[in-house]
């Protein structure tokens, strides 16, 4: 029996290919799979966090209807019908239509009167004008307060008088205790009498028992030009019959609230539920049998549609700028697996010329190298999945399993399809001059045909724009690709012509080394490293531009809200600014300019009204220049000889000297509630730290200020600036100095703005996109080095036995290769400078910064540079460590071995 040899182990034996393209396989599936992952679970939290964090009626379906309307809707029979069974029926139907609510135990029925006028109130309510008071009906009233006193209104009236329940803070506005009679006037003249049976206190005062009605909980000032009260006493369920034949007809509403359970949502889920939540409310609910013809008078709404409508219009912005990051990474990925893929095919060289040489077919040739291939990129794609589901925590969108299963084609099929073209037989009845002539035509239409392309995609993406909010358009969206492929072929195309100077140059000097070393470049750099190279290193570039406009967006937003590095507002008369106070002030570590003014409000002539900034100029000049506001011009307010005769000198914003004329010489009164002032413009500022909102403003120097007016009005502000203020301390002091003062710190914003939920979603994806771009980068140089160490090694070999020493070995691989890294590494940054006004203008950058200005994207130098150094540092890193490798082998070895 004959014994067979033994069989190539796998991928032919070549171990260090195996693993190589097993790794890479499960860096990208992993990426593949967990960036999508991770990307849901992040946007899912911060959607579950913004509806947290907004108010509990946002998050409720209302169902509303005039009293009169509803009841008179109904047939006869069924105008008694109780209103829990209405309220069963709209929860039934709202939960037909897959709304989430909450417990049922959460939702409730009420019955609100129109106000009515108070006359008998005790005197700590009364003003100009009797307080007024409505009446109101809760079907839960004891879920949702605690009994202090007495009793909850009963099922029945009491002695003929409506029993009703009053909050602590409405019993002390209106002086009631248990047993106090109200007489309330009807909307017929007639009275109504009321006595309070109990007092009760708020329970869980963010629900929307108590925020739907802003005077349940307590009465408020009404701030007309006549103030006068207004409040909200509670009734029982044997009150309604009594209200609705008081009030029934004069607009009495009837509602019904159903609390959202959203908890739960998930950012996939996001834009059907916007949708299901914008039909209820466009249609009439659902009553059946003798209610049924009530649903057409009554509404149904909810603010919840809306807040959702908000994130994704936020999070569509923020899908835009990560759309182009991602797509240019997942054209990364498959060129890493081609390359990948080139490197196991080479090692292989050898037996597939042999298995070719003795008769293999093509579909052999590939079966083998996919049965191979299937060893080592299964069990690594298994790997890489598992980690990422076990890492990554909740569910996967389509978008996973698409770029997952695609990761995988492209590493089992890549090697056999590289197999198969590279020893497809050749046409014999083509001469091979005929074949030589036609391919450099073919080469120049098919790169010419992908250039048009990519120029074709690039207009359409200023005409068009990129995708709407929450949409995904892939040609607009590979903006990095489309820039980098007419990048890539035009240095491909320059890089040996520019070599072929440097190689005439270099036959001119005596030395051999930068001969050999530019006609060895000069041969031209592979398209498909090329590409990758340059794309990424314009993707991380442009990230990185990207998130310096942010930061300066951000860094300009905490200026326009607060103004300075500190801004404190005095909170009372009793307890004003006072010098000694804005001493001790001054003296907080890290303070370097601190500046009081005095904020008032003034009309022109015209009734106009303008704000009057008075401070010290030289003082005020010196805070300034520490911000990035306009520069303020101190000379232009000082004072002179007739400066009061003519008008105190202002500096005006261009809305206020236009009403007050610029460069006036008679000046222009401005009347405040201390006195008048007569100012001129003597310049104009288009903004200033004292009024960071801008507007009709004028800035005044302190010593124009009249010593009746500051006498009257202290300091209203103090602006403090200083590049490592003390902000914890500064603040507790200043409650401290003057109770009820309010300190807003640029620092607090900032981190406000950086820390949104959503933005935070965003940065945590740009990072995790950034690092698989760098980790894609270090891949592709590797591969590129690994695929030309074999011939690079040969070639030294082969020098080294005619006389070439070490440091010319160097010298020689050093001035080959990183020619190649530089140009691509041009071409990147080209790339990159030109996404700038590419997509800038397109992009909206505004759901970072949390302000509508928009920010425009610039180029950034430092985040050019720093990839461009870290591929180059590792390029030469890895050729030092090639050669050492190589000289440790010998030339005998490398002789061998390469022929």
């Amino acid at each position: 029996m004959r014994r067979r040899g033994p069989r190539p182990g796998l991928l032919g034996g070549n171990g260090a290919a195996a693993a190589a393209l097993a790794l890479l396989v499960l860096g990208c599936v992993f990426v593949a799979l967990a960036g999508p992952r991770a990307s849901l679970d992040i946007r899912t939290r911060a959607l579950r966090s913004d509806i947290a964090a907004a108010p509990q009626v946002d998050k409720t379906v209302v169902v509303n209807g005039d009293w009169n309307s509803f009841s008179a809707s109904l047939p006869t029979g069924a105008q008694a019908a109780p209103l829990s069974d209405v309220k069963a029926e709209l929860g039934d139907d709202l939960g037909a239509d897959s709304v989430p609510l909450s417990p049922r135990a959460d939702e409730w029925t009420g019955l609100t009167t129109k106000l009515a006028p108070y006359p008998g109130a005790a005197a700590s309510a009364q003003t100009a004008v009797a307080p007024v008071i409505e009446i109101i009906y809760r079907d839960v009233l004891g879920r949702y307060s605690r009994l202090i006193a007495g009793s909850y209104p009963g099922d029945r009236l009491s002695h003929g008088r409506i029993p009703i329940a009053v909050t602590e803070q409405t019993a002390s506005r209106f002086s009631l205790a248990l047993g106090s009679r109200l007489a309330i006037t009807t909307p017929n003249s007639g009275a109504l009498n009321l006595v309070v049976t109990g007092v009760i206190s708020v329970r869980d005062p963010q629900a929307t028992f108590w925020t739907a009605d802003s005077l349940a909980a307590a009465p408020q000032l009404n701030p007309s030009l006549r103030p006068y009260w207004v409040g909200a006493v509670f009734a029982g369920p044997g009150s309604t019959e009594a209200l609705q034949s008081t009030f029934g007809s004069t607009g009495m509403q009837v509602q019904w609230q159903f609390p959202l359970s959203l908890g739960q949502l998930t950012d996939a889920q996001a834009p059907a539920m916007a949708d299901l939540l914008n039909r209820i409310t466009v249609q009439a609910p659902a009553l059946t049998g003798s209610l049924g013809p009530a649903a057409l008078t009554l509404t149904v709404a909810t603010s919840a549609q809306q807040e959702l409508a908000a994130f994704l219009a936020a999070q569509g912005a923020v899908q835009t700028v990560l759309s182009l990051l991602f797509t240019g990474l997942a054209v990364i990925g498959a060129v890493v697996l081609l390359l990948a893929a080139r490197m196991v095919t080479a090692r292989r060289a050898v037996e597939y010329a042999l298995l070719r040489a003795r008769g293999a077919s093509l579909r052999q040739l590939a079966a083998l190298t996919l049965r191979d291939t299937a060893v080592a990129v299964v069990p690594a794609a298994l790997l890489g999945g598992v980690g990422a589901v076990v890492l990554t925590p909740g569910g996967s969108p389509p978008l996973a399993g698409w770029l997952t299963g695609a990761t995988v084609l492209i590493a089992l099929a890549g090697p056999a399809l590289i197999v198969v073209t590279q020893y497809r037989p050749l046409r014999p009845a083509v001469p091979a001059a005929e074949r030589a002539g036609r391919s450099p035509l073919r080469r120049w239409v098919a790169e010419i045909a992908v250039v048009a392309a990519a120029i074709g995609g690039l207009i359409v993406l200023r005409a068009q724009g990129l995708p709407a909010a929450g949409g995904f358009n892939a040609y607009t969206s590979a903006a990095p690709v489309l820039v980098a492929i007419p990048a890539a072929i035009c240095i491909m195309r320059l890089y040996p012509l520019a070599l072929a100077g440097a190689l005439r140059l270099s036959a001119r000097r005596a030395g051999v080394t930068g001969f050999l070393a530019a006609a060895r470049a000069s041969r031209g750099a592979a398209a498909l490293p090329l590409f990758a190279l340059v794309l990424a290193l314009s993707l991380a570039a442009f990230a990185g531009m990207v998130r310096d406009t942010v930061n300066r967006g951000e860094d300009a937003a905490a200026w326009r809200t607060t103004g300075a590095d500190a801004v404190i507002q005095a909170g009372s008369a009793r307890n004003p600014m006072t010098p000694a106070v804005i001493r001790a002030l001054s003296g907080v570590p890290g303070v370097r300019h601190a500046v009081a003014v005095r904020v008032l409000a003034s009309t022109t002539p015209g009734l106009q009204p303008v704000t009057v900034i008075a401070a010290d100029p030289a003082s005020y000049a010196a805070l300034v220049a520490s911000t990035p506001w306009p520069a303020f011009p101190a000379a232009r307010l000082a004072e002179r000889a007739g400066a009061a005769s003519r008008g105190a000198p202002v500096l005006a914003s261009p809305a206020s000297a236009a009403l007050l004329g610029l460069g006036g010489l008679s000046g222009t009164q401005l009347h405040t509630g201390q006195g008048s002032i007569r100012v001129r413009v003597a310049g104009l500022l288009s903004g200033t730290p004292a009024l960071p909102a801008g507007g009709r403003f004028v800035v005044l120097p302190s010593w124009a200020l009249p010593a009746t007016v500051k006498a009257q009005q202290p300091p209203s502000q103090l602006l403090i600036t200083g590049p490592r203020l003390d902000g914890k301390r500064l603040t507790a002091l200043a409650g401290r100095l003057m109770p009820g003062a309010v300190t807003r710190l640029r620092s607090a914003e900032l981190n406000e703005l950086s820390g949104s939920p959503l933005p935070r979603a965003a940065y945590l994806s740009f990072g995790a996109g950034l690092a698989a771009t760098a980790g894609f980068s270090v891949a592709i140089l590797l591969l590129e080095l690994a695929l030309g160490a074999g011939e690079r090694e040969r070639t030294l070999a082969r020098l080294a036995t005619m006389g070439l020493g070490a440091g010319q070995a160097r010298r020689l691989t050093m001035l080959e290769t990183l020619p190649g890294v530089l140009a691509a590494a041009a071409a990147g940054m080209g790339c990159a400078l030109a996404l700038a006004p590419l997509t800038g203008p397109i992009l909206n950058l505004t759901v970072f910064t949390g302000s509508g200005a928009r920010v425009p994207v610039r180029p950034d130098f430092a985040a050019l540079g720093l990839p461009v150094a870290g591929l180059i540092l590792l390029a030469v890193g890895t050729l030092l460590i090639q050669i050492r490798m190589a000289r440790r082998r010998g030339v005998t070895s490398a002789l061998r071995l390469g022929h």
